[in-house]
This record gives C-alpha cells, sequence and structure tokens, in this order.
C-alpha cells in the first residue's frame, strides 16, 4: 500500500515537471515564484544575457569640445572669430552660407558642393579640398547689393576647384586672397562686371590655374595684385577694368592660342600672358604695372568694339618674356635680347655714366683701371694712354713706360653694360669726356688732354765738401760707414767701398791692414731737383787727391774715388814690434801707427819741454848782458 502512495506520487512530480518545462520564457517571468522547480534545468554559471545600446551618429564638425552632426549646425553655432574643425567628409545638399567671421579647418577633408559669403571673412584653413561640382561657383563672395564687407581667405594646403565652372567669384566690394591653390574649368578667379573696389591678392606660392578659360577674369572696377606664385590659363590675366600690380616672381603662363573674340560677360582672349581688354560695358582704362616675373605668351592692349572709352595701358619696368614688348617698356626702361626659355627682358636704361682715372704725373707709370659707383649697371675695360705730342703723337704708352714731363697725353676706355642694362642711344659722360655708342652696345669714353708742365732745369751740384769723403785709412780701425760721412749741399752719401791693390774689398765690420794700399770708392745720389755736374765740372770741386769715375743716370748720381798710401806699423799685442813687418816701433812712431800715441804724446811733451829751457836760458843771457 505505502508503495503505491509513493508511486502515484513520483509521478504526478514528474508529470509536473513536463508541464512547466512546455510552457513559454515570458511566463516564466510572469510567475517566477512558481517556476522555481524548473532551476534544476538551467546551469548555475551562465551570464545573463546584455542588451546592445543605441548608435550615436558621429559629429561632422565641431567647435571647440562640442560636436555637430552637420557642417551647417557647426558653422550656424559657432560665434564670430571662432574656428570650425571638419571632422569628416561632407557633401552639401545646399550652399553652406557664412555672414560672420570664420576659420574652417578642413583637417585633410573634402567640402563636396558650394559656399556663398554674402558677409564676414571666410579663412579656408589646415590641408584640404573644397570641390564643386556644377557650373555654379564653387565659392561665391560677396554680392551684388555690396552690402557688408566680404572676403575670403584660401590657405596654404586648401585647394578650391570648380569641375564645371569658376572657382571663386567676387562680387560687391569682396576680398579676396590666396595662399593655396584655386583651379577651375571656367576662370579659376573671376570678378563681375559693373562691381567696383574688389581686392584680389595672389601671394607667392599660391597656384591659380584654368583649363579651359582665363585664369583670372577682372571685369570690375577693382584691385589686382600678383606677388608671386603660378598663374596659368587660356589667358593668364585678362582685365577690362581696375588696376594690376605685379612684383616678385610670378610664373604667368598663357596656354592657349592667341586669338580675340570680343564678349561682354566673358574673357575676349586666349593666348595672352597678359590683356588689357578695353569694353563699352565695363568700367574701361584697365592699368597693368609690372616690376618682376616671368611671362609666357603674349602680352597686349585690345579693344573689344569701337565705342569703347579710354584706353588699356601696360607699363613694364621688370620681368621675362617669351615675346618682344619694347612698345610697352615703362620710362628709363628698354627691351633686351636674353638667352634661354625668355628671350626678352626688361632693362634699365642707362642715359648718363660716371668714372674717374687717375690722372697722368710725370714720372708715374699710367693706371690702366677705372673707378666705377658701386652701383653702376656696366662694367669698364682697360684703360689705354696715348701720347698726344711729339714724333709720337697718338701711339699707345707701352708696358714700364712713365709720363714725361712737357708732354701731352689722353686715355679711352670701354664700358659694357650688365645684364638687365643698357646704354640709351644718347649717353651723356662728365666733363671732359667724349662718349661713343658702338653697334655691339659698349660706349668707348675718350678723355680729354692732360698737359704735363715741363719740370724746371734741375740744380747742378759742382763741389763735394771735405766732411763727405772718409778720412786717412788707418791700421786696426774700421773704415766709416755712409751714416758716420757728413752729407753736402743737395746730395748724401749712398755708399762707401774700400778695395786693396788687388782689387779684393774690405768686408764689412773688418778692419784696415797696416801695409796696404786701399782705394776709397764713394757713391753719390743728388737729392730733389739736384744732378751732378759733368765729370770735368765735378773733378775741379772735388777734395785734393780725389778723382771722378762717372756720372750717370742723368746726373742723379756720381761715383768718386781715391787711392791712399799704404798704411803704417800695426803692434796690436803691444811688444814694441810690427805685427807684419816685425820693426821696432817703440821709439820711432811711424805714420799710422796707432799703437804708439802715448810715445807720440810723449816725444811732443819732451820737445815742448826742451824749447822752453833754451827759451828761458837765451832770455836770463840777454837780460844779464843787458
Amino acid at each position: 500500500m505505502k508503495i503505491a502512495i509513493v508511486q502515484r506520487t513520483l509521478a504526478v512530480l514528474l508529470a509536473m515537471a513536463l508541464a512547466a518545462s512546455a510552457l513559454p520564457m515570458g511566463a516564466m517571468a510572469d510567475h517566477e515564484e512558481t517556476t522555481a522547480p524548473t532551476m534544476t534545468l538551467q546551469d548555475a554559471d551562465a551570464p545573463e544575457a546584455e542588451q546592445e545600446p543605441a548608435q550615436e551618429e558621429a559629429p561632422a564638425a565641431s567647435v571647440g569640445e562640442t560636436g555637430y552632426p552637420t557642417l551647417e549646425e557647426a558653422v550656424d553655432a559657432a560665434a564670430a572669430g571662432q574656428t570650425v574643425h571638419l571632422l569628416m567628409d561632407v557633401t552639401l545638399d545646399t550652399p553652406l552660407t557664412v555672414t560672420k567671421n570664420l576659420t574652417l579647418e578642413l583637417g585633410g577633408k573634402t567640402v563636396t558642393g558650394t559656399i556663398s559669403v554674402p558677409s564676414g571673412i571666410l579663412t579656408l584653413g589646415g590641408s584640404g579640398l573644397v570641390s564643386g561640382e556644377g557650373t555654379t561657383p564653387t565659392v561665391r563672395v560677396g554680392d551684388d547689393s555690396a552690402q557688408g564687407a566680404a572676403g575670403l581667405i584660401v590657405e596654404t594646403g586648401v585647394t578650391v576647384s570648380a569641375s564645371a565652372g569658376i572657382g571663386v567669384k567676387l562680387s560687391g566690394g569682396a576680398a579676396l586672397t590666396v595662399k593655396g591653390k584655386i583651379t577651375a574649368a571656367h576662370a579659376a578667379i573671376s570678378g563681375s562686371a559693373g562691381q567696383a573696389d574688389t581686392t584680389i591678392r595672389i601671394e607667392d606660392g599660391a597656384q591659380v590655374i584654368s583649363t579651359g578659360s582665363a585664369a583670372v577674369y577682372q571685369p570690375q572696377n577693382g584691385s589686382l595684385t600678383v606677388a608671386g606664385g603660378t598663374i596659368k590659363g587660356s589667358t593668364a590675366i585678362e582685365a577690362k577694368a581696375g588696376t594690376v600690380r605685379i612684383s616678385g616672381s610670378p610664373l604667368v603662363e598663357a596656354t592657349g592660342t592667341m586669338a580675340h573674340s570680343p564678349s561682354g560677360s566673358a574673357p575676349s582672349t586666349t593666348g595672352y600672358a597678359l590683356a588689357a581688354v578695353e569694353h563699352e560695358s565695363h568700367g574701361g582704362n584697365p592699368t597693368f604695372t609690372v616690376s618682376g616675373g616671368s611671362f609666357k605668351g603674349e602680352v597686349g592692349t585690345l579693344t573689344d568694339s569701337a565705342s569703347s572709352a579710354g584706353g588699356g595701358s601696360i607699363s613694364l619696368s621688370g620681368g621675362r618674356y617669351t615675346t618682344d614688348v619694347s612698345r610697352f617698356t615703362a620710362a628709363g626702361k628698354v627691351c633686351l635680347s636674353a638667352e634661354g626659355d625668355y628671350p626678352y627682358i626688361i632693362g634699365t636704361e642707362i642715359a648718363q655714366v660716371e668714372l674717374t682715372v687717375t690722372e697722368p704725373a710725370v714720372g708715374a707709370a699710367p693706371s690702366d683701371a677705372a673707378v666705377l659707383p658701386a652701383d653702376a649697371g656696366y662694367t669698364a675695360g682697360k684703360v689705354t694712354w696715348s701720347r698726344r705730342t711729339g714724333e709720337n703723337q697718338g701711339v699707345y704708352m707701352e708696358d714700364g713706360e712713365t709720363f714725361a714731363p712737357g708732354k701731352d697725353y689722353r686715355c679711352t676706355v670701354t664700358l659694357t653694360p650688365k645684364e638687365g642694362f643698357a646704354f640709351a642711344g644718347s649717353v651723356t659722360a662728365p666733363q671732359g669726356w667724349t662718349p661713343v655708342r658702338n653697334d655691339d652696345g659698349t660706349v668707348t669714353l675718350t678723355s680729354k688732354t692732360f698737359k704735363l708742365e715741363a719740370q724746371a732745369e734741375p740744380t747742378q751740384i759742382t763741389k763735394i765738401s771735405n766732411g763727405t769723403v772718409p778720412r786717412v785709412p788707418e791700421p786696426g780701425e774700421k773704415p766709416q760707414t755712409p751714416d758716420q760721412i757728413t752729407a753736402g749741399d743737395g746730395y748724401k752719401v749712398e755708399s762707401v767701398t774700400w778695395k786693396d791693390k788687388k782689387g779684393n774689398v774690405l768686408a764689412q765690420g773688418k778692419t784696415f791692414a797696416p801695409h796696404t794700399i786701399y782705394t776709397a770708392i764713394v757713391q753719390l745720389t743728388a737729392g730733389e731737383g739736384r744732378v751732378f755736374a759733368d765729370k770735368q765740372a765735378l773733378k775741379k770741386g772735388l777734395p785734393n787727391g780725389w778723382s771722378v769715375d762717372a756720372v750717370k743716370d742723368d746726373g742723379k748720381t756720381a761715383v768718386i774715388f781715391k787711392t791712399f798710401a799704404e798704411t803704417g806699423h800695426l803692434d796690436a799685442d803691444r811688444d814694441n814690434n810690427c805685427d807684419t813687418c816685425g820693426q821696432e816701433v817703440n821709439s820711432i812712431p811711424y805714420t799710422g801707427d796707432v799703437s804708439r800715441v802715448g810715445l807720440w804724446t810723449a816725444s811732443m811733451l819732451a820737445a815742448a819741454a826742451c824749447l822752453t829751457g833754451i827759451g828761458f836760458v837765451l832770455y836770463r843771457k840777454k837780460k844779464l848782458e843787458g
């Protein structure tokens, strides 16, 4: 009985478990307290199922730390002066309108569509692309009402492109500064006819390129300043009004074939690097002023119709060109031939030259170099001098020749212009110079005649003083040097040479030897304005025993000489015997014996004492007799 009860209980529990397993999960959730037995069918360690969060849309742009789903919303939210950062490539369904000062940092991304800046200044910064695909200008700056200032700055690294239309179009008083790149199928930059005061500036490094029209088209009364960069189009720059100023080193290139087809709504030319076009419905008087750059294509002023008012003008003061632009050179400039891809350059015309030469002086060698101003646009060749008097008149001076007194001279020098310079047809030279322009473009200058005064006849020297010649040679004594000998009136002692009978020269610093015959040779030099008389006249004025060997160098040099008697004894060792001949010398001094000066003195004193004694004796005797 008990077994049957147990079996029935188990059967009921099994049936309930089977029934619970067949219920849906929702029912289980609604009846958690009644479904506890079902837990025996689950893994206690299994994690609970997680629900996936809803996906948030990534921002297209940001202002500061705030992101915005569209570029338009970011621009609307930004305050004047703030920067909008583009975070992804965007395609605009309608033109993006900017009416305040903003910077749009592209961040390497692309904006596909068009932008309108009716007021405010938009700066496109960073690196990136603004691409317009329709015929509408990619960026339109300003509006026809000219309400408020409008401007666009295209920074380095930014490209504005228009695959089928105009790159940037300006209206009213709009301003554009290009440092980056603008490319377009039509004009890369275009104004609007009838508008005024637009300002366009193309900086160095910029690229403005059109594949099918003028790169820059200015039909309005505005100003275009080109400071560098590359401007390339079917026509590079066409202006029908306003001013164009070009400086620096821009590359301005026309890619089309030269043609002119008048138009009031589009460029009228192709093949022109610079085209100033007059049209009756535009402001007129387009003016180009160019000081530098390289220009490939035609340069010209054109008229679209006979009723066009005024006339366009082009003034070139610099630059390199592929065509002859002589008719457009500015005052003081000239079109010159050059080598390379640009066979014409604008150079400076030289109408006046300056130079100096060292004027001739008697006895001086001629200078062959002219001195030019530091900023001279020309170089000077060798200065050549020619004689103007005497039988050699007109003959050029030879190397080493000096200017002579009483003669006349003049010189010539040829000037050659440096690159970028050319002499005018008539050149003005300093007073006294006569210029002649040569067929090769050089200028030859001939100086005035320089007249050298004849020198006065020099004063002749006819007398040589005794103090000029050296003393008698004494054994053991060193010869006098020129500075120890007195100079005479109008001359000086140049040198003194001593030779013995065999012609041996006494070396410097050596002393005279005893028992030797010496000859002194003295060379004299005349002073300024003096010359020595001839040999015969000079001989009469020499000290006793001296003779004249020569008077030379046109009287500027005289050589005199004298042969002296044999020198005396020399007792250098004081043994009372001559060192050379051995003769005793203590009792009888000999001429020239400088070693016995004491003996000579004693002898003289003894003689004086004897004479004194004799005189005294005679005096006493006479007195006693009286």
